[in-house]
């Protein structure tokens, strides 16, 4: 019986076919003897072939060469994944695919991708950003933290400018009460606070027939010890008007008193 001629694979099955016409092959009273012979050739035939077990698919023969091989590719089917993590990767399996399955951004990350939630120009993922309102703010100095936040309709701060402190160094004069002592209007605190000095006075005065009041001569604040002279110390001339000199005891004048 000829063999298959395997150079010329398109005159294969017009060879088969011509060979089971004229060979006892079709015997159906020898079957014995036209299945192994038939078998011989089909699988001679495929000896050129390269599939392995997992190229065919679990469950699934075949003939590769002289051989019968049972296939070992899972069959996965529809295979779905999700990613929930900016930095995960999904790995596919090995296996047969039934082309049906999808790999997708998780459901609850996807309602997070939105213009609002995305800075201003800005692209994620095909979603561009138009969150981003930028204010450039002023404050003062304070003595306590203070917590510097955009105002309604702003979202961020670009930049916050921390005004500087003016300060003033004041001169107040002593005072017999408590006083507070506040900068003036444009200053923002008191760098220094000088207290003068108070000028006091001694003063002596001669004794006096009325009341008298005593007061600091000009230049002085207060006065710091008042001596009223005994009436010894000094005594009268009288005058021709009927009024009368106040002399110490060393004849100095003190007061010249008409008559009235």
């Amino acid at each position: 019986m000829a063999r298959l001629n395997r150079e010329h694979s398109d005159r294969a099955i017009p060879q088969l076919e011509e060979l089971l016409k004229n060979s006892n092959l079709l015997d159906r009273q020898h079957p014995e003897v036209a299945i192994p012979q038939l078998e011989q050739y089909i699988r001679s035939y495929g000896g050129d072939a390269t599939a392995l077990a997992s190229d065919i698919l679990a469950g699934v023969t075949a003939y590769v060469g002289l051989k019968k091989v049972t296939g070992t590719m899972p069959n996965i089917g529809d295979y779905d994944a999700t990613i929930d993590e900016k930095d995960e990767v999904v790995s596919i399996p090995l296996g047969y695919h039934n082309g049906n399955g999808t790999v997708s951004i998780d459901s609850d990350e996807q309602d997070k991708i939105t213009a609002r939630n995305i800075r201003d120009g800005v692209s994620i993922l095909g979603t561009l950003g138009d969150f981003g309102t930028y204010q450039s703010k002023s404050v003062s100095q304070s003595l306590v933290d203070q917590i510097v936040e955009p105002d309604p309709g702003y979202d961020f701060l670009s930049q916050v400018k921390v005004n500087k402190t003016i300060v003033q160094a004041k001169t107040v004069s002593q005072s017999l009460s408590d006083q507070v002592v506040t900068p003036d209007p444009g200053y923002d605190y008191l760098s220094q606070v000088t207290v003068n000095k108070t000028i006091v006075q001694e003063k002596t005065v001669p004794p006096a027939v009325t009341d008298q009041v005593i007061l600091p001569d000009n230049g002085y604040d207060y006065l710091s010890k008042v001596t009223v002279l005994r009436c010894w110390d000094i005594y009268y001339t009288l005058q021709d008007d009927g009024g009368y000199d106040l002399l110490d005891e060393n004849d100095n004048l003190i007061l010249i008193k008409t008559e009235e």
